[in-house]
């Protein structure tokens, strides 16, 4: 699946079931394409365990050590970071209200 797809399946998206659905196999679809990502084993954890938005950090971390842009993977991530945030202030709506 490239990336595009993957965004698009990540917006239709309407729970985390179906988000963490959308992101199965990125982490070896990222690793393909950015080799160094194999050896990351903060991305990859945060990866496996949804919490996309530290592994956007993570990468962009990476970026800055090893010159790779990763422009594709901060794509998805960011798409799946929102998504993540949406679907939690869904099941509590009342987040942020004093």
């Amino acid at each position: 699946m490239n990336e595009f797809d993957r965004i698009a399946k990540i917006q239709k998206a309407i729970d985390d079931e179906q988000l963490d659905h959308a992101m199965e196999g990125y982490a070896d679809q990222a690793a393909t394409a950015h080799p160094a990502l194999q050896l990351n084993h903060d991305f990859n954890d945060a990866l496996e365990a949804g919490y996309f938005m530290r592994a956007l950090e993570c990468v962009r971390t990476a970026r800055k050590v090893d010159g790779d842009e990763y422009l594709d993977v901060i794509r998805v991530l960011e798409c799946a970071a929102t998504k993540r945030l949406l679907t939690f202030m869904r099941r509590t709506p009342n987040v942020g209200i004093a």
